[in-house]
């Protein structure tokens, strides 16, 4: 039986050429994957339909392996572009989130500058309506003589509103003190370190026999609380005709923390935890006449 010929040379090379071509161009120029593979299943039907001398098959399996390889190299470049872009997709995503986020936060924290500011005027307006910590106290105004004015002032920045003072002379054989507390006398609105004159009362101090002193005890109303002020006169050292002064302001208040110390009441203890008002020290002036002769630091 006779055997079928190979196909021509002149039918392989020009075959192999253009498949040569295209390989070296997909090296250069990596296809899409896919396009290799369709090259290489064309070749492998050109070596299944097609007798062939055994140079044309090591070509066209070099040929084949090449294109292997150019497939390989396509996919693995899909798949490097694809994690690139992805990535980029999700770097773009992520900027856009923080740069949410990041208005959120700019929000959250204008509203916070905004609402302290707010409070803060708030709580302006309410130690302006309540007084805050302003307090005022009682300054004769010993110009000559055994009976001398007074005048009230605002120590505080702010308004002192309602104000009413007490005034009793323990030692006025006449006044019974403790009824003067029952005497208001009405100052009214006194602003911020302003003061006003104590309308129809005047100091009248007498002399101790014993210590040469004499005091005044006085309670000062206002819509913030009542401070007591205790006012002490003696013959002024330097011109004995007139009254030097001394005075103290303190305020009762509630102790922030319980009462540790053993505070002796009745003989007992307080017991622990228990809230104990104090008297605060406000405000001390030593005796006028000494400090009308102490030389003032520069």
């Amino acid at each position: 039986m006779e055997q079928s010929k190979p196909a021509n040379h002149w039918f392989h090379f020009p075959l192999q050429a253009i498949v040569v071509s295209f390989c070296i161009y997909f090296y250069f120029h990596l296809p899409k994957s896919g396009k290799a593979l369709l090259v290489l299943s064309a070749i492998v039907a050109v070596m299944m339909l097609m007798d062939m001398r055994p140079l044309h098959k090591g070509i066209y399996v070099a040929i084949i392996l090449s294109l292997v390889l150019i497939e390989n190299r396509a996919l693995n470049k899909e798949r490097a572009d694809f994690s690139r872009e992805e990535s980029g997709r999700r770097k773009e995503e992520n900027d856009r989130f923080q740069g949410i986020a990041d208005g959120i936060q700019t929000s959250i924290a204008n509203s916070a500058t905004q609402f302290a500011a707010t409070m803060g005027k708030t709580n302006q307006v309410l130690e302006n309506i309540t007084g805050g910590n302003s307090f005022a106290y009682v300054a004769p105004q010993n110009f000559y003589g055994d009976q001398f004015t007074g005048v009230v002032w605002n120590n505080g920045e702010q308004a002192l509103t309602g104000l009413t003072l007490t005034i009793a002379h323990p030692s006025d054989p006449v006044q019974v003190w403790g009824a003067a507390f029952f005497q208001p006398i009405f100052i009214g609105t006194i602003g911020p370190h302003e003061h006003a004159p104590i309308p129809g009362f005047v100091f009248m101090p007498r002399a101790d026999e014993k210590t040469g002193q004499d005091n005044y005890w006085i309670m000062l109303s206002a819509q913030n609380g009542t401070a007591s002020q205790s006012i002490y006169f003696r013959k002024d050292r330097n011109n004995p005709a007139n009254w030097a002064y001394s005075f103290q302001v303190s305020k009762q208040v509630l102790l922030d923390k319980p009462q540790s110390q053993k505070i002796l009441m009745k003989g007992n203890p307080i017991p622990k935890g228990t809230r104990v008002t104090t008297y605060k020290l406000l405000l001390y002036r030593g005796w006028s006449d000494e400090l009308a002769t102490t030389p003032q630091k520069p």
